[in-house]
């Protein structure tokens, strides 16, 4: 039944677009952003209807912004090519480009035979680059944060492995790889600004830039005091615009979107820092689980299904 209504809501939509795209000759600025409002909301209610939370975006963002084409075959498809089309966060802290478009090749010493041991090489062979990875951040921290996300894939590949067996619709397909309309575009622009520029989303970044020199970005990513966003800020960020000189971005993002997030507030230098580090990374752990359901939904034969591994190239 929700295959085909969402179905349903698709071809009308399609109509109605057409439709727009005939008076497009006078209204061309406008009808474009009716067009992507129109399409935003239409993937918006495709994914409830599939299952996802109002912050499936959000949460796949943070799983993506460190992945490596290595870790993409080694947790889920081992015959991904370079030309894979899954975005990630941009390590290189002195580039403008933030955010890539295919998750890149890290280098990982394959003579090495775990993992543990191809991340530690690949931090450490590194750590003389103050503009590796994350700013702020130790040698201890950047490992640290390296395996917490080698944890959240190892979680992921299960539930990748439940979609290929049970696939999702097309139309669920076309809105999760559609970066721009489901907004990861946008979560992994400012999660890549939280990461170079710790505190810049806390409410007082641009008065008080020096207080937040000892302490990188929140690797739970949480927003603010609370787990989840609120719609007038899930709003403001999917409207924002990140182009333009960073300097400009990063001053226009610390005035209007503002969540609270100042990012770790304890180092990891001993014992209780490393407490305080563990909450925040099974608190993530726990509220990836949120998401599960969405796994295993029951889908349809119908015309409107696709497979998983559509979605890696």
């Amino acid at each position: 039944f929700y295959t085909d209504l969402s179905c349903t809501v698709i071809k009308t939509m399609a109509t109605l677009f057409l439709l727009l795209a005939l008076m497009g000759t006078c209204l061309t600025g406008p009808v474009e952003m009716l067009h992507e409002d129109l399409l935003r909301g239409v993937c918006q209610d495709t994914l409830r209807i599939g299952g996802a939370t109002p912050y499936f975006a959000r949460n796949v963002a943070h799983r993506l912004h460190s992945l490596t084409l290595e870790d993409i075959r080694y947790y889920f498809k081992r015959d991904v090519t370079q030309d894979n089309g899954v975005p990630t966060v941009n390590k290189d802290l002195g580039s403008e480009e933030r955010v890539l478009y295919n998750a890149p090749l890290a280098g990982l010493d394959s003579s090495f035979s775990t993992p543990a041991l191809r991340y530690l090489d690949l931090v450490l062979r590194k750590m003389d680059d103050a503009h590796y990875s994350i700013t702020n951040f130790s040698i201890l921290e950047k490992l640290s944060h390296v395996y917490h996300m080698a944890e959240l894939w190892q979680h992921a590949s299960v539930h990748y492995s439940s979609f290929l067996l049970n696939p999702p619709s097309r139309e669920m397909c076309t809105c999760v790889s559609d970066l721009h309309l489901n907004t990861i575009t946008q979560e992994l622009e400012l999660l890549a600004l939280k990461i170079k520029y710790p505190g810049i989303t806390s409410g007082d970044y641009l008065e008080n830039k020096g207080n937040f020199n000892d302490y990188g970005y929140g690797i739970h990513y949480s927003y603010g005091k609370t787990a989840d966003p609120s719609p007038e800020f899930q709003a403001a960020l999917a409207g924002f615009d990140f182009s333009g000189p960073e300097d400009e971005v990063v001053r226009r993002i610390a005035e209007e979107l503002v969540d609270g997030d100042r990012g770790m507030e304890k180092n990891l230098v001993n014992e209780e820092g490393w407490e305080y580090w563990k909450e925040k990374v099974q608190t993530m752990a726990e509220e990836g689980g949120r998401y599960r359901a969405w796994t295993r939904r029951e889908t349809t034969s119908s015309p409107c299904s696709c497979t998983a591994n559509s979605m890696l190239r």
